[in-house]
């Protein structure tokens, strides 16, 4: 059986690779960077008795996208397709390129889905399947300058809890992973490292590794939304049973720009009052 994992040169989408070689899977594995992916390929290749393939794939691009879902129809024995690959921008929406926006959105939105829609009549047919796709704890937790990506990632989770009700009747599990700090790539391209916030004792960083494991021990047990780590699942409760405007106010303190939410309303106020 064969594993198809996105964004699988480095961080989750790397430990993803690794742990499903080691449970006996040949590997399909896409990525921007060749020269990574192909390292990547060489130590599991070394490690486990398991076939390795690489495709360098853009997925905001339609044709590499297209190649890409045209290879997943080939496939008889895909088994698992993991969407991991995404990034962030760190960047308030009014200064964003918006070439950027549509680029996560593609990225995203667009590119799981495609890929699961082709992937899903073989599964279908078999009567067993594993779809992952990787959401973020920003999706239930957002916050200034992650705009659209928590936007993009709360779309896939709720997608994928809608798809689990689809195909609960059958052997095709779905599972929304959503991480919180992980040490990886992605958040050192936005300048974090996390060892301020370790320091600070707020929020705990996980490795890669440990998000698999938690994952795939999750999907064990049928559990469709996967938020590793006790300190992410208690940001994850509290954001959801705290009162919005609370929520706001806390967010809103941790970015240094943000004019206060009590100025902007009496702002508003007295902008109306003067009949503006």
């Amino acid at each position: 059986m064969k594993a198809l994992i996105t964004g699988a040169s480095r961080g989750i989408g790397e430990a993803y690779a690794y742990r499903f070689a080691q449970l006996g899977y040949d590997l399909i594995l896409t990525g921007r960077a060749e020269d990574l992916l192909q390292e990547v390929a060489l130590r599991i290749s070394q490690q486990y008795p398991v076939e390795v393939e690489t495709l360098t794939i853009e997925l905001a691009d339609d044709n590499d996208l297209e190649r890409l879902t045209l290879k997943i129809r080939e496939y008889e024995d895909l088994h698992v397709l993991v969407n991991n690959a995404g990034f962030g921008s760190g960047t308030y929406f009014r200064e964003e390129d918006f070439d950027d926006v549509d680029r996560m959105i593609k990225v995203h939105v667009r590119a799981p889905l495609k890929l699961i829609h082709a992937a899903l009549p073989g599964m279908t047919a078999k009567n067993g399947g594993i779809i992952i796709n990787v959401s973020s704890l920003g999706g239930k937790t957002p916050f200034p300058k992650s705009s659209v990506y928590s936007a993009t990632k709360s779309f896939i989770r709720i997608f994928s809890e809608t798809l689990h009700l689809e195909t609960r009747n059958s052997n095709i599990f779905v599972q929304t992973l959503c991480p919180g700090f992980t040490k990886t790539h992605f958040h050192s391209r936005l300048g974090k490292n996390g060892t301020h916030i370790e320091k600070n004792g707020f929020i705990r960083w996980m490795t890669p590794e440990q998000v698999v494991e938690i994952s795939l021990n999750s999907l064990s047990k049928d559990k469709v939304i996967c938020v590793p780590g006790f300190w992410n699942k208690l940001l994850w409760v509290t954001a959801g049973i705290l009162p919005r405007r609370i929520y706001y106010r806390l967010v809103s303190g941790l970015d240094k720009k943000q004019i206060p939410q009590e100025r902007k309303v009496k702002t508003t106020i007295a902008s109306l009052s003067a009949g503006n």
